[in-house]
């Protein structure tokens, strides 16, 4: 949903091409317009995904900023959470009504690994806990403090070797947000002709004034700029001495969902990965 919207919430796209020339635009309305009220659907039932309940357990889904008054049996507990996520991977939830229940927090999917949790400053041992939640039964009092710390790495992904489309290719993503380049903030250059190394580490970097506030990912990359000769030709020859020389040029990855947010722009999610050999 989030890529469809843009920024002033007054536009939106009926699809998410995850490449495009430039040409995509999100428009004020369509004729068949079933995304607006959908979206105002899925906003108003969005407390509902944050915690469910079960007998003496509540089970916390996600990890958005906000307060929360939960019936649980015959009392309402309070919690509050604290985050910045997905820019963040700190999460702090303060339990402000004292009871006996079990609070079963999500262990999203992409975390694979490294995520660590205390109660009231004391470390608590998550290791062995197979499922996707970590139950904390306990008697609460109010004003414990939960902490968990789900790590944000930059991850590169590949698709299948038979999804021709992406061979050579890659895209990237940081905890759960997938990211792309535009054109925009790379002036001069095709994104088509942008190369990254898997090698090279792009850097979180977060910025207030670009997008109502995001975390970017900044490195370095390839200009490998196309051969000259091509014209309206669909093939030629391939030349066996042709070198093409590439340019350093610095990189910038925005999240996906925050594309076309500045006017037109070539964007593009899968970028050319260099391989290194031997």
């Amino acid at each position: 949903m989030l890529p469809g919207w843009s920024l002033d919430g007054s536009h939106y796209f009926y699809v998410n091409p995850l490449e495009d020339d430039g040409s995509h635009h999100r428009q004020a309305w369509y004729d068949v317009a079933c995304c607006p009220p959908n979206v105002a659907r899925t906003l108003a039932e969005l407390p509902g995904y944050v915690y469910s309940t079960r007998a003496d357990q509540i089970w916390v889904n996600l990890y958005i900023e906000g307060t929360a008054h939960i019936p649980l049996g015959t009392h309402t507990i309070h919690l509050a959470q604290h985050t910045r996520y997905p820019w963040d991977g700190t999460v702090e939830i303060t339990v402000e009504t004292a009871g006996s229940f079990s609070l079963q927090l999500r262990i999203p999917g992409w975390c694979t690994e490294g995520a660590s949790l205390q109660v009231n400053g004391d470390p608590v041992d998550i290791s062995a806990v197979a499922a996707n939640y970590v139950p904390l039964q306990r008697h609460w009092q109010a004003g414990d403090v939960v902490q968990l710390v789900l790590p944000m790495p930059v991850r590169q992904w590949e698709s299948h070797p038979e999804v021709h489309e992406n061979a050579g290719r890659m895209a990237i993503s940081r905890g759960p947000v997938l990211y792309c380049l535009e054109a925009v903030d790379h002036p001069g250059a095709d994104i088509n002709s942008l190369v990254l190394d898997a090698h090279t580490p792009l850097t979180p970097v977060f910025d207030a004034t670009l997008l109502g506030g995001a975390v970017l990912l900044k490195g370095q990359a390839q200009h490998v700029a196309k051969a000259h000769g091509w014209g309206s030709s669909l093939y030629q020859a391939v030349d066996p001495d042709a070198q093409a020389t590439p340019t350093p040029v610095a990189v910038q990855a925005i999240p996906y969902f925050l594309w076309q947010n500045r006017g037109p722009s070539q964007m593009a999610v899968w970028v050319k990965r260099q391989y290194r050999c031997c």
